[in-house]
């Protein structure tokens, strides 16, 4: 594919159009850790018949992940599957370019995601033929793994109280990003990373495709939904005792839903179980 570059230069600060002489075209979004000398790399990527399969993070079926370095260190590389005519129209922004709105959104309301390398989309007339993201790599766990990690399952003194704490971080965390008006697209805890720090644990968002602000609030049945989605973390370090120290702790960061506790406890409890049991 490099072969076959005509050009490549920017159409507008932070973008990218590099034109092939088959047609195509690689319009690219840059981001704070863009470098040119990463050019190469990203156009071997796009023409790769097949990586490493070490390289392979799971990810969902419409989508892969991988983790790759480029000029000795690590990146975080996904490219988006198409869903249907819908994703791969040219008039409809691409699932990459959304993922980046999205974090965009959340590092506006002061949350962090993963700072932006670069986000690419591989056009040919009017379809999107392949999309992709390239971010900085996270070195953490996730939430499921990093309670596998520290917490085990029978715990007392202070690593006890270390775990109702993190627990309640968590809980505020989401309470939060609910306040500010932003529902999470695919609130599962994988999608929550934990990066430790000299100052405690960072968190980071991730898959940040379908994320969605509402300037007057959530609506009920979204703020139900990413709160099933975090209650659905089924693991024997975690009890009920566990799941009301989360909720209320949301509660802390949104005051005016703790008339109707035992209300929207229920609901979240109801709307698991029925998740679960498809």
């Amino acid at each position: 594919m490099v072969a076959h570059m005509i050009t490549s230069e920017p159409s507008r600060k932070n973008m990218l159009t590099i034109t092939l002489l088959d047609g195509k075209k690689l319009v690219m979004t840059t981001g704070s850790l863009w470098k040119s000398t990463y050019l190469p790399a990203v156009m071997s990527l796009l023409e790769a018949k097949a990586l490493p399969e070490q390289t392979e993070i799971a990810a969902s079926r419409n989508a892969r992940a991988l983790k790759l370095a480029i000029e000795g260190s690590p990146v975080f590389v996904k490219f988006f599957a198409s869903r249907g005519i819908r994703d791969r129209w040219i008039l409809r922004k691409s699932r990459s370019s959304r993922a980046v709105k999205g974090g965009v959104m959340l590092s506006s309301k002061g949350f962090n995601t993963p700072a932006l390398i670069a986000q690419g989309d591989l056009i040919k007339r009017c379809m999107i033929l392949d999309n992709f993201l390239i971010t900085q790599w996270i070195e953490g766990y996730n939430i499921y793994t990093y309670i596998e990690t520290v917490f085990k399952p029978s715990l007392t003194g202070k690593s006890l109280k270390e775990k109702h704490d993190f627990i309640r971080n968590i809980g505020q965390l989401i309470g939060r990003l609910h306040r500010t008006g932003i529902v999470h697209g695919d609130l599962r805890p994988g999608n929550i990373l934990i990066q430790h720090s000299g100052g405690g644990p960072i968190y980071y968002f991730i898959d940040n495709e379908r994320n969605i602000f509402f300037n007057n609030g959530i609506p009920d049945r979204l703020r139900l939904k990413n709160l099933v989605q975090m209650n659905m973390l089924l693991m024997p370090h975690i009890n009920h005792s566990d799941r009301l120290r989360f909720f209320r702790a949301y509660l802390l960061e949104n005051p005016e839903l703790v008339p109707h506790e035992r209300k929207w406890i229920r609901l979240i409890s109801l709307k698991t179980r029925k998740r679960m049991s498809k």
